[in-house]
């Protein structure tokens, strides 16, 4: 099931990144095979692809969709506040 969702999603994101630069076939299919082999790992299974390549597109992902290292920041409400500011709204009548 996973191979076949996985081709799916690579025919898929062709088709929508046509013509777009960065997103070559190759870069694609590895991106998408990074992910699948994600999915495994989180069920516990082994991989389905041996990759040897990172695609330039996790990065993209971790960066800017997922909002950067999730590792290196805190939970909003388990940190102490060391800094206040006070905000200002002008209002002109």
């Amino acid at each position: 099931m996973i191979i076949t969702m996985t081709n799916a999603e690579i025919r898929w994101t062709k088709y929508l990144t046509k013509g777009l630069p960065l997103f070559t076939d190759k870069i694609i299919e590895v991106f998408v095979k990074t992910q699948a082999n994600s999915v495994c790992k989180n069920l516990k299974i082994d991989k389905l692809y041996g990759l040897d390549v990172q695609s330039p597109l996790n990065k993209v992902l971790r960066d800017h969709l997922k909002g950067g290292d999730i590792s290196s920041r805190s939970n909003f409400f388990e940190t102490n506040v060391a800094e206040y500011s006070k905000g200002s709204l002008k209002m002109d009548i």
